[in-house]
């Protein structure tokens, strides 16, 4: 197993049920259940409405010919919010309270952007023909005029010419 994963799947649930173990030692066990029914609760709330209104806010930006990444990124924060606030301990919830604070969210988007942005550069430029001696050769780029395209259907009598759909 992957040490990210061992320590997503199994270290932090053992530290937010320890949390959830000193809590009810500190106060009465009733505390500690009702912060994690109020938590579960609230991420119940933001993955059934929450979610759905950024998903909303994606397509109408995209419907305008946008790039929808900042409310792509924020509605998978959102999601993920919701997630861990459902998942019942005091660490997961503190990570989801700082996806949902606006600044700290807006760092996490900025970093993920960021991360993807370096990843498709290196594969782009990974798959781009190289020369002989490792540089990059005269004919990497192919640059050709964009033109209109129109979906058609082809001829079963293999004459390459459709009517359009």
């Amino acid at each position: 197993m992957p040490p990210r994963l061992f320590f997503v799947l199994v270290l932090l649930p053992l530290a937010d049920l320890a949390s959830l173990a000193w809590l009810s030692w500190q106060t009465h066990w009733t505390v500690a259940i009702g912060l994690v029914v109020a938590a579960g609760l609230l991420g119940a709330y933001l993955v059934r409405w929450v979610g759905p209104r950024q998903f909303h806010a994606t397509v109408k930006r995209v419907s305008h010919g946008e790039a929808p990444a900042g409310e792509l990124l924020d509605g998978v924060s959102f999601f993920a919010a919701g997630v861990l606030l459902i998942s019942p301990g005091f660490l997961s919830d503190a990570a989801a309270l700082a996806l949902l604070f606006p600044p700290t969210r807006r760092f996490i988007r900025d970093r993920i952007s960021r991360s993807i942005e370096e990843r498709l550069i290196r594969s782009l430029s990974a798959m781009a023909r190289r020369d002989d001696h490792g540089e990059f050769s005269d004919d990497a780029v192919v640059d050709a005029p964009s033109r209109p395209s129109r979906i058609e259907e082809i001829d079963p009598r293999g004459r390459g010419e459709g009517r359009s759909i």
